[in-house]
């Protein structure tokens, strides 16, 4: 079964799918620095354990957008925070069957980038961490798949599900994939 997915990259992104029929992640452009590195691995080994290895030479996924604002829908692009101010971006409207990329809380995803345990509520949280005042990396990363379960909610703790983001992460984009591209300029 085929989904519709939005990403926002750059313009050169978007030359070099042209060029090559094919969209990767440059490790020289991840979003991520250094200091993140770790959540972006640990993401791409969920990849390669729940939806399979990726194609020779790829070590990082390329994101992309199945919800936003609980809406099925691609970004507004007049909005600001994209990128810098005045850089040339695309936003790219592609089919992506589902069993190639892996979908997650874009809420939550913040949470494996603080390094922090993902509860699933306030009581297990304040628990967790009055239990685990120095936790082991272990117990806390073991919390993260907890980003894949779309379909927990708990009020007044996780985003309302008719508000909730949710990210899609794949390996690769083909352009006999692409439906639409957007070129704008960042605000």
């Amino acid at each position: 079964m085929k989904q519709l997915l939005w990403t926002i990259q750059h313009e050169d992104a978007y030359q070099a799918l042209e060029k090559t029929g094919v969209l990767v992640a440059n490790e020289n452009y991840l979003f991520c620095g250094d200091d993140l590195r770790f959540a972006y691995d640990w993401l791409s080994n969920q990849m390669r354990i729940r939806i399979g290895q990726p194609p020779e030479g790829i070590n990082y996924p390329i994101w992309a957008w199945y919800q936003w604002e609980g809406k099925r829908k691609r970004r507004d692009l007049r909005l600001s925070g994209y990128a810098k101010r005045g850089t040339p971006l695309v936003q790219i409207t592609f089919e992506a069957d589902v069993n190639t990329c892996l979908l997650s809380d874009f809420e939550k995803w913040h949470t494996v980038l603080m390094n922090q345990y993902v509860a699933n509520d306030e009581n297990e949280w304040e628990r967790f961490y009055e239990q685990n005042p120095y936790p082991k990396q272990g117990d806390v990363e073991s919390s993260w798949a907890r980003i894949f379960d779309l379909s927990h909610y708990t009020p007044n703790w996780d985003p309302e599900p008719e508000k909730r983001s949710i990210q899609a992460t794949l390996w690769k984009i083909d352009m006999a994939q692409v439906k639409k591209v957007e070129h704008f300029i960042a605000k």
